[in-house]
């Protein structure tokens, strides 16, 4: 069995709105909007908690700009895609995407 595999991924140049309607039409799955303080407001998640799932959110989590991804500060909206068990086929899908840079897999 696959360990799970988690994603990071950054967008300078794309805004988060139309990052979700690219990441929609490219994987075939609906992110639902939500807002959580722990993500910095408004965000969107698709997928089980338990098993596969995505998060896009800004790079940052407060009105003091403390960031989500500190290493990447210069990207102002991150992707999480998290216990991913077809890390490589993500990675493909999303190179479809302009503007969204692969920054890590951990």
């Amino acid at each position: 069995m696959t360990k799970p595999s988690y994603l990071l991924f950054g967008s300078s140049t794309v805004n988060i709105d139309e990052l979700c309607s690219s990441l929609r039409d490219v994987l075939d799955i609906d992110f639902e909007p939500r807002r959580s303080d722990y993500h910095g407001g408004d965000y969107y998640r698709a997928g089980k908690l338990r098993g596969e799932h995505f998060i896009l959110e800004k790079n940052w989590r407060d009105e003091d700009g403390e960031l989500f991804e500190p290493a990447y500060e210069d990207f102002d909206v991150i992707l999480e895609v998290n216990g991913t068990a077809r890390p490589d086929v993500i990675r493909e899908r999303l190179a479809e995407i302009e503007g969204l840079i692969f920054l890590a897999e951990r």
